[in-house]
């Protein structure tokens, strides 16, 4: 079976009524029986499982939002790695990049992106404006008892 890992004893030739078992390597889903048992005239019983490729990573929905355009519509398959990037006005908390598992989920965990916090904005404008006007008042104020 492509993709698939005997589990019982790896060999090339069964006794009849011999039971085998199979389980998908990493990043492939099994479809079928796991175990099959050998019948008469080479057949299998019931017939042999597929492993096909089909596990995937997604991003989050409610990260959607906040991440760059090139990372939304792309499919994420085991073994895949991604460097996520944050749209302008947010910032990336936790580490940018990430690998697909085997089971689906991300290694490291996905980051987030959080809106940057504007009230630091405000903040610092609203200092600068104070410090202006201060040396501007001392200014006119040392020119003003000059005079």
């Amino acid at each position: 079976v492509d993709n698939a890992i005997m589990v019982s004893e790896n060999k090339s030739l069964f006794s009849l009524h011999e039971i085998v078992e199979f389980r998908c390597q990493p990043g492939f889903i099994m479809s079928g029986p796991t175990t099959v048992q050998c019948q008469a005239q080479n057949k299998w019983g019931p017939g042999l499982p597929n492993c096909s490729t089909g596990v995937k990573c997604s991003l989050p929905n409610e990260f959607m939002s906040e991440v760059l355009e090139e990372f939304k519509m792309r499919e994420y398959h085991y073994g895949d790695n991604i460097t996520l990037q944050c749209k302008d006005g947010y910032t990336l908390d936790g580490r940018p990049w990430s690998h697909c598992q085997a089971d689906g989920r991300w290694a490291p965990p996905l980051p987030s992106c959080t809106p940057r916090p504007q009230h630091v904005l405000i903040f610092g404008i609203s200092c600068g404006v104070i410090i202006i006007l201060a040396v501007f008042v001392s200014c006119w104020i040392f020119l003003k008892l000059r005079t």
